[in-house]
């Protein structure tokens, strides 16, 4: 990459260039063992056959394939900071010319594809900054930003994968590209000689269009699916945030933080019907509100803290199928930080986490965290040694549920929730002789 920057007084343009080229080879070998000779069901199934001929002999060509992308991406992009209106105006443009090969080897399909694209990014930002006689710095900045994405070269194959007979999935090549677009204001407020406050508030809209969406297809007669990637318009979100901290009495050593913010996502995807090859559009409206309220006090080796905060998620949509969600996230602890003598320090956190109104009763639970560190440093605060323990008293689940921009329940698995890990942090600092 090159760049080259011009200064003029309060005026900053720079131009900058930049090459990149990537090659991604991936072989996707998939196998059929009741081809293999010999082979019986009382073999393991996840065992593959340890000699190449019978190796080959169940190899699955009809749905194995084997892909070759090489990228080459040419970015042009300037950066313009003027003033206006004794203020900053910034912005900042990106223009990428994409050339992309892409090389399929199928049974039923061996081609290359070629594709060149041009992307553009772009994002506009305006800055005002004010002081005032009360003591309070206010910072005001409005931000545009403008973002495409290409689709990936593999979802554009039109070839079925039919390794699972029940869950074919097909690629689409009339997949366009993603555009995002976001709007916003943030504010920021200081105040360092009074309490040490801070304020912050934002609010912002955001605007998805060919977002990309898996059409699902029944046939009733035959018992499949078929999966689809798909073009869907309409996502947008909405945004707000307030936080506020401060520090109170003479010492300042009480220290006050609250946060608070509202979501609104307005989710388009795509779901079947009863109709064997058509799909419906499905649109949900989640609102989220979140606060979260944090307090402390520094007693010098010791101090100690409190935390209260709640989620509140409803989503609702017109669907005749679809039932509310009104679900609650709550959490609420205490926490300490204890500096002991031979440089020790001490954390620890003992956390409830609650969940109300879920339909499935399995995700309305307790749970009870306590989680805990020692740490001590050496060579003047160079070499510092930390033990700490997640989930001592081992209440945690490794399954995690979440409600998704649907309204449906997603699961994650396998997870470690209760662990012991040992840091070691070097800290190294290297000033030059002369400035």
């Amino acid at each position: 990459n090159l760049l080259y920057r011009f200064n003029f007084d309060r005026i900053h343009w720079e131009l900058n260039w930049q090459f990149r080229h990537s090659r991604t080879y991936d072989h996707q070998a998939r196998y059929r063992l009741d081809q293999v000779d010999g082979w019986t069901e009382s073999d393991p199934l996840e065992w593959l056959p340890s000699t190449t001929s019978l190796l080959l002999q169940g190899l699955d060509n009809q749905n194995s394939r084997y892909t070759d992308d090489r990228l080459q991406e040419h970015t042009v992009g300037t950066k313009l900071s003027l003033p206006v209106f004794g203020n900053t105006l910034e912005l900042n443009y990106q223009f990428a010319r994409q050339h992309e090969r892409y090389h399929y080897d199928h049974a039923l399909l061996d081609t290359v594809m070629y594709r060149t694209k041009g992307l553009h990014n772009l994002r506009l930002t305006y800055g005002i900054g004010k002081k005032y006689e009360s003591g309070w710095n206010g910072n005001y900045q409005f931000h545009y930003t403008m973002r495409q994405t290409a689709p990936d070269m593999e979802q554009l194959v039109p070839i079925s994968n039919t390794y699972n007979p029940l869950a074919i999935v097909t690629g689409n090549p009339n997949l366009k590209d993603l555009l995002v677009q976001d709007v916003g204001l943030n504010l920021n407020f200081s105040n360092y000689k009074r309490n040490n406050a801070f304020l912050f508030a934002a609010v912002g809209y955001g605007s998805y269009r060919n977002n990309v969406a898996m059409a699902t297809r029944y046939n009733r007669e035959t018992g499949v699916y078929t999966y689809q990637p798909e073009n869907v318009n309409g996502n947008k979100v909405m945004y707000s945030a307030l936080r506020y901290e401060s520090r109170f009495l003479k010492s300042k050593k009480l220290m006050v933080r609250n946060a608070l913010a509202y979501n609104f996502n307005h989710n388009v995807d795509l779901m079947q019907t009863n109709e064997p090859d058509v799909v419906a559009l499905s649109k949900v409206n989640t609102h989220r509100i979140e606060e979260k309220l944090e307090v402390s006090y520094d007693f010098r080796q010791l101090t100690l803290g409190a935390m209260a905060q709640i989620k509140h998620n409803r989503a609702t949509s017109h669907r005749a199928d679809f039932t509310t969600v009104r679900a609650n996230d709550i959490a609420y602890g205490i926490n300490a930080n204890w500096r002991l003598p031979w440089s020790l320090q001490l954390a620890t956190d003992l956390n409830m986490y609650s969940r109300r109104g879920y339909g499935d009763a399995s995700m309305n639970t307790n749970d009870l965290v306590w989680n805990a560190s020692l740490s001590r440093a050496f060579l003047k605060g160079r070499l510092t040694t930390t033990l700490q323990g997640f989930d001592l008293l081992h209440n945690l689940s490794n399954v995690t549920y979440a409600i998704n921009g649907q309204g449906r329940t997603e699961t994650w698995n396998r997870s470690i929730p209760s662990y012991f890990m040992f840091h070691l942090q070097w800290k190294f600092q290297k000033n030059p002789k002369k400035r």
